[in-house]
């Protein structure tokens, strides 16, 4: 009986070892899990973030960080380097196209010279307008290191939405975001909010409640956060500047 027990043991730990392993890099989630996506996703671990890519898409589906107090006191004080790789299909696709290479985790967001220089590849951007990426979502982006300043740590997870008909660029045919959405979750306060920005011409930026983002797109950031604490729609600075 012992032996059997034992046994016993021995595989449910090695089945709890095996599950957990198969979670890349989970120190950028939320208790260690990966968002609820509607994709299939190549999932890529950098040195300070993880970016989810799709072989349909061909752009981020999603990008998650730990962004901490001192990562961004770190990042203020860095000159900015980083740039993309001409010979990357997915990047000359770009070219022309009337879009920017909107990054989901912002260079601007890390500490180092080789983590800004991580941010800089084809797995960590969508195709964004400019009025968008160069205004309110630069705004936002600027706000959630503010409030990783403010409440001492955050998780972060950007991503894009998709709704048909869909747009696309370039030769292999990326296709264009719908949206853009940045979520957020606050330890301290236990609390979490969503930006949703429609990527058009004239864009328009929302905020809503983790819950009436998973309704209205059916993508769960945050997995391990309660029902209760979706529900809550968590005020999020609002983008009025632009």
């Amino acid at each position: 009986m012992r032996k059997i027990l034992f046994f016993f043991i021995l595989n449910l730990c090695c089945l709890i070892i095996h599950v957990v392993a198969r979670v890349p890099c989970p120190q950028f989630y939320m208790s260690g899990q990966i968002p609820i996506v509607n994709w299939p996703v190549k999932i890529v671990c950098y040195k300070n973030y993880s970016a989810s890519f799709s072989d349909v898409t061909l752009g981020n589906i999603y990008a998650a960080e730990f962004l901490s107090k001192d990562q961004v006191i770190a990042s203020r004080k860095m000159k900015r380097y980083g740039h993309f790789d001409s010979h990357d299909p997915v990047i000359l696709d770009y070219r022309n196209s009337g879009y920017d290479r909107g990054h989901m985790v912002p260079s601007g967001d890390m500490p180092d010279y080789q983590s800004q220089i991580q941010t800089f590849t084809s797995s960590n951007i969508i195709p964004q307008t400019k009025k968008l990426n160069s205004g309110k979502w630069n705004w936002i982006e600027n706000k959630v290191r503010s409030m990783a300043i403010l409440y001492n740590q955050i998780f972060v997870v950007t991503g894009s939405y998709f709704q048909e008909p869909v747009s696309k660029i370039g030769y292999d045919g990326i296709w264009v975001p719908f949206a853009v959405w940045k979520s957020v979750y606050i330890p301290t306060l236990n609390r979490a909010g969503v930006y949703f920005c429609k990527n058009t011409l004239e864009p328009i930026c929302y905020r809503m409640s983790v819950a009436f983002f998973i309704q209205k797109t059916g993508i769960d950031p945050f997995p391990a956060l309660s029902r209760e604490i979706k529900e809550i729609k968590f005020l999020l600075p609002k983008p009025n500047r632009y």
